[in-house]
């Protein structure tokens, strides 16, 4: 009854959120009954014995919309002018999603703008609404929406906004939706300025800027990349000015492109210590998290609004840290990949250039094991490879247990080794590995052991008992999203053939490309599908002599 009642209750929202916690907290089926929710209990009551005091619409009158945002819930007062009086026709109050929670009050105020806007259009049925909230709403959205709301989000609540004819956006100081109705002149001045608001409590720094300041020190663009190459992850980053290189390197092997971004944004800030710094950077993550996002994150804990932990906690407190070394500092974003000759375009493209040569020099120089010269006489570097003189065993035995600290095999180890220039024959590698303790216990306990025992499949060789099976994967771009698997019993050894379809004709034809053709004609061959119990298959294997 009371969620009936909804609409002609002032402030719903609030006297049941504690009621709604009080549920979602309770565990065992056991209800916890606090203070709190008594004393909502009470007021709920009340208000269900007090007569309403909303009035139809009229649908030939405009109407007006009373917005604020209180406790993360979207609260709001529909009313039409009545003589010289408004009368209210409908109380809204609806939660906001999880994501606008963890935006700054003047943002949530927009989202609860949006949110209750759409919930009137139910009573307004196309007539004009005049809507009064206490914020700034389209400079918000217009000025500081990017850097909080997605692509997607930002589209939806500029048409709601700003495209629909029957809208009208006013400014009011009031921030009380019952107010509203008695007050003369509700267009008063705010009592805040919502852009600076967002800037002194939710930016890094007070007087961070994301305009250039004029005369700076300094004046550096960043960049920091990740990608693959020949099969292995290369991450870079880089300092730079217009026309020269400050700073560049590479970082660990596990390093992404966000991670990377910070790291570089993080090293301009040190360099700028005490000065006057305009920074460029062409990532939308690091520009978000310097200016909207690092600090909000540090209020909750280095938690995200879904309550899960943020990614790169330490490079983000360490930012927030270093962005207060600058006597002023301005971070702009700009795009990336530019062939224009402004000094920004230049500034970007040489960072991008000085990343990359460093990811270059790391490869180099990870790739490949660099000796002393006190020790020339064990290697010498040939063919850009350096190649032992009669010690190969000497080499496999060091490195076999720093591979991945758990002795890799032979393949392994040779992998390793040749993808560092080190020329090792598999003949040593093999010889090593055949005397290391490890390896053999590895090996032993890798070895496959039949899957049936008791002589059930005793009788039977390598290549004659086959069990087989489809496994559902995520469609490929050829267009196959299953793969027939086929394990021989004996040894345990695995073949598979991707189909785009499950069907007895393409199992056929994968039992003899992978069975037939390699393993020689079956004996027996277990399923506990229906894809192989048909005539097809019968044929098949009478055809087979079964």
């Amino acid at each position: 009854m009371i969620g009936w009642c909804r609409l002609w209750i002032l402030n719903y929202g609030l006297y049941v959120k504690p009621l709604y916690e009080a549920l979602k907290e309770s565990k065992d089926r056991y209800l916890i009954w606090t203070p709190e929710c008594h004393k909502s209990f009470k007021e709920l009551k009340k208000a269900l014995m007090m007569a309403p005091a909303l009035g139809l619409p009229d649908l030939t009158k405009p109407f007006e919309l009373f917005v604020h945002e209180r406790q993360h819930l979207a609260l709001g007062v529909l009313a039409q002018q009545l003589g010289s009086w408004k009368r209210p026709v409908g109380y809204f109050s609806k939660q906001l999603d999880t994501v606008s929670k963890g935006w700054p009050g003047c943002l949530r105020a927009m989202a609860a703008t949006v949110l209750l806007i759409q919930e009137a259009r139910k009573l307004t049925m196309g007539q004009k609404i005049v809507v009064y909230v206490p914020h700034m709403v389209i400079t918000v959205l217009e000025q500081k929406g990017g850097h909080w709301l997605s692509p997607s989000r930002t589209l939806k609540y500029q048409v709601v906004l700003l495209e629909q004819d029957d809208v009208e956006l006013k400014a009011t100081a009031i921030v009380n939706p019952a107010m509203f109705l008695t007050t003369e002149n509700p267009t008063e001045k705010l009592e805040h300025d919502c852009l600076v608001t967002i800037e002194q409590v939710y930016s890094s720094r007070p007087d961070l800027k994301d305009e250039p300041l004029k005369d700076p020190d300094l004046e550096l663009f960043t960049d920091g990349s990740s990608f693959v190459q020949e099969g292995r992850r290369i991450a870079e980053y880089a300092v730079v000015t217009i026309d020269k290189v400050l700073e560049s390197g590479t970082l660990p092997a596990n390093t992404s492109a966000q991670k990377a971004e910070l790291v570089a944004l993080k090293q301009a800030l040190r360099m700028a210590e005490g000065k006057r710094v305009n920074i460029w950077t062409d990532s939308k993550y690091a520009f978000g998290v310097i200016h909207a996002h690092g600090a909000i994150w540090k209020e909750r804990g280095l938690l995200s609004a879904q309550g899960s932990p943020i990614k790169y906690k330490e490079e983000v407190l360490q930012l927030l840290q270093d962005v207060q070394k600058p006597k002023e500092v301005a971070a702009m974003h700009c795009k990336a990949h530019q062939f224009g000759q402004t000094a920004i375009n230049i500034g970007n493209r040489l960072a991008d250039k000085a990343a990359k040569e460093a990811a270059e020099r790391g490869l180099n120089h990870n790739g490949t094991i660099l000796y002393p010269s006190e020790h020339r006489v064990w290697a010498r570097k040939m063919n850009e490879k350096w190649q032992t003189v009669n010690l190969e065993s000497c080499i496999v035995r060091k490195q076999q247990g720093f591979v991945c600290e758990g002795h890799q095999g032979r393949d392994g180890t040779y992998r390793w080794a040749h993808d560092r220039g080190v020329d090792l024959t598999m003949d040593a590698i093999s010889q090593v590995i055949h005397e290391c303790e490890t390896c053999a216990a590895i090996k032993r306990a890798k070895q496959v052991k039949p899957l049936w025992y008791g002589g059930r499949w005793l009788k039977y060789k390598y290549g004659e008992a086959w069990q087989i099976d489809y496994i559902t994967l995520p469609q490929t771009r050829q267009g196959k999203r299953y793969v027939l698997t086929m394990v021989e019993e004996t040894t345990g050894w695995l073949e598979t053939c991707p189909v785009p379809h499950a069907t007895a004709r393409n199992t056929i034809l994968a039992l003899e490309k992978q069975v037939l053709w390699q393993h020689g004609t079956p004996e027996r061959i277990v399923s506990d599908k229906t894809h192989f119990q048909n005539n097809l298959i019968d044929t098949w294997a009478k055809e087979h002599g079964h």
